[in-house]
């Protein structure tokens, strides 16, 4: 009940106030790729809630994140087992030296990434205009930047990740097309599963250099933001100041 609109009103129940919550929390985790859109949220009131119903819906998202990782490992064991099969047969050490090569030789034609292409406050920019209500606005230049409905520290974290996605978007698109043609090789059918696994762990090393570069963001700006109290004195002295505008 304690959760605001944009506007600053309170909930006028717990079923409004999880809506509100909701919202905020699906913007959030729509930020970057949009990885996290699918995570199910649940709430609980411990008032008066089940808690055996909350518990079960928990515990089944810990059976879905297991299953993921047996999953993974299963791949791991059939690659490796197909290395211990084959280990003493030349074609599977040719097939797999042949990967190697052609991902040696994409790595070091295409190693470097294209210089910054979106910069961070563009998508500071970007929730800015989206928000409904000036107020919102108005009441986190008053906070250093830091309002509970609305962080730019956040947002610029998002613009970083968006930056880092869209430059390394065509290097992942060319590695992928590299790993199709190499799946379609008949001469490489030995190392499909080791192509399958570099196939995998490039899904992960693209989400964790978005997840790096969004880190970095808020480290490197967030403090001289906070501390910057003229910027926020000055903005928040623009409330008003124009005729027929909030701000």
């Amino acid at each position: 009940m304690a959760v605001k609109d944009d506007s600053g009103e309170p909930p006028i129940d717990d079923e409004d106030g999880y809506n509100l919550k909701r919202d905020q929390i699906l913007r959030t985790l729509a930020s970057g790729d949009g990885a996290l859109s699918g995570v199910p949220i649940y709430f609980f009131n411990a008032k008066r809630d089940d808690a055996a119903k909350v518990r079960g819906q928990l515990i089944e998202q810990v059976v879905n994140l297991r299953k993921s990782y047996e999953a993974r490992l299963l791949d791991e064991c059939a690659a490796a087992d197909e290395v211990v099969r084959n280990h003493e047969t030349q074609a599977f050490t040719t097939a797999v030296q042949a990967v190697a090569n052609q991902l040696s030789n994409f790595l070091g034609a295409h190693a470097p990434l294209p210089p910054r292409v979106r910069q961070p406050s563009a998508e500071l920019i970007e929730a800015m205009s989206a928000i409904r209500y000036a107020s919102t606005i108005w009441a986190m230049t008053r906070r250093n930047g830091e309002y509970y409905n609305f962080s730019v520290s956040h947002q610029v974290g998002a613009g970083g990740a968006k930056d880092a996605l869209l430059r390394s978007k065509t290097w992942f698109e060319k590695l992928q097309a590299i790993l199709d043609t190499l799946k379609q090789d008949g001469d490489l059918i030995l190392a499909q599963k080791t192509i399958q696994q570099v196939e995998a762990s490039a899904a992960g090393w693209r989400r964790a250099f978005a997840e790096a570069a969004r880190t970095a963001a808020v480290e490197v700006y967030r403090g001289p933001l906070e501390a910057d109290v003229a910027l926020w004195t000055k903005c928040a002295g623009q409330w008003g100041s124009r005729a027929g505008s909030n701000v």
